[in-house]
């Protein structure tokens, strides 16, 4: 694990996101630059991070400019609390043949969406690839799985442990 201060890490997100945002923004504007700023910037990764924590996994993924779907998500995860944007890590189900993070928002408190700013190659069409909805995100399993031949669980995850997600 790679041994971090807390303070370099808000440091750098506080940099990138004095850049990237405006005081007079919505939630669901910031959520869009945040995804944009990631996916032009962190390069994806196949390297696994299994023993990264949130933090470490941040700086990796500021330092490195690349990084594997737990480090998106924790940098995600960072970039969206210091820009007071409620949101929370999810995680694909234990038995599914990989793994795969990504993370909740509650944009001004109008319910939970899927934010995922690892570039998997797909997009979902005409929707918002910040911010879908849990219907989007069985569409989006059913392309990949039949996109990628076997991928079948992208965003299957278990919804006891989460709040409930904006179905449609």
């Amino acid at each position: 694990m790679i041994p971090v201060e807390p303070e370099v890490v808000y440091q750098l997100v506080g940099a990138v996101l004095d850049r990237e945002l405006r005081s007079n923004m919505t939630d669901e504007q910031k959520i869009r630059k945040i995804n944009d700023w990631i996916r032009w910037t962190i390069r994806p990764s196949t390297t696994t991070s299994a023993s990264e924590s949130l933090l470490a996994g941040a700086y990796k993924a500021l330092n490195d400019k690349n990084g594997d779907s737990r480090v998106v998500a924790a940098l995600a995860e960072v970039m969206l609390t210091r820009a007071e944007i409620k949101n929370l890590p999810i995680v694909r189900i234990p038995d599914a043949e990989k793994e795969h993070h990504w993370n909740l928002v509650n944009p001004d408190d109008k319910g939970w969406y899927h934010f995922d700013a690892f570039p998997n190659g797909l997009g979902l069409g005409g929707g918002s690839v910040s911010m879908f909805t849990d219907s989007d995100a069985k569409d989006f399993t059913r392309r990949i799985q039949q996109a990628r031949d076997g991928i079948k669980d992208y965003y299957t995850y278990n919804p006891e442990l989460y709040p409930e997600i904006v179905k449609e």
